[in-house]
């Protein structure tokens, strides 16, 4: 908390904001959800420190007990961007995949923000080179290769098409 104290009077002075991310692993973090990050934020009172929401992440974190599709509401008002990622459980793994091919209701996702008029900031993000483990632990094996670029166009493009095809409101600038 000391050191976002100190920081956002230096955004608002400088006109910049600050936005805060939901971790994926690790315990005890000052934003384990979306309601949590809410708190934050209002605990702080600045408009220029925002959150970051990370879909894939509240799930991770809670280790599978929060639902991105609910938790996510509890924290819109409250932030700059949205973090879109998914993942889908493959044997003792999680793997990381095209968003609507895995856990988080992007479909209901994408119907809520259409009905409640937002259209906040949102990227796609693909970590492919990782994967959680059955704790929910970001893994990574170095020796691994990158994915060929062909497999990283085709899992954005199907990413891109998908949330395009069922949030047809976003500017497609802002994704």
């Amino acid at each position: 908390m000391f050191n976002l104290e100190q920081l956002v009077p230096c955004a608002e002075s400088s006109g910049l904001v600050i936005t805060l991310e939901n971790p994926g692993d690790g315990e005890n973090n000052i934003i384990g959800s979306g309601e949590e990050g809410a708190a934050l934020i209002q605990k702080i009172g600045s408009s220029n420190l925002r959150l970051n929401y990370d879909f894939s992440n509240v799930y991770s974190y809670s280790k599978g007990r929060i639902k991105a599709e609910d938790d996510f509401k509890k924290a819109l008002q409250f932030s700059a961007h949205l973090h879109l990622k998914e993942m889908r459980r493959d044997g003792e793994r999680w793997q990381f995949v095209s968003v609507g091919k895995g856990i988080t209701d992007y479909k209901s996702v994408f119907r809520y923000l259409a009905e409640h008029e937002v259209n906040l900031p949102m990227s796609i993000e693909l970590p492919l080179r990782f994967y959680r483990g059955s704790d929910f632990k970001i893994q990574y094996t170095p020796h691994n290769k990158p994915p060929p670029l062909s497999e990283i166009h085709k899992v954005l493009q199907e990413s891109k098409e998908f949330v395009l095809g069922n949030f047809p409101q976003v500017n497609e600038e802002l994704l």
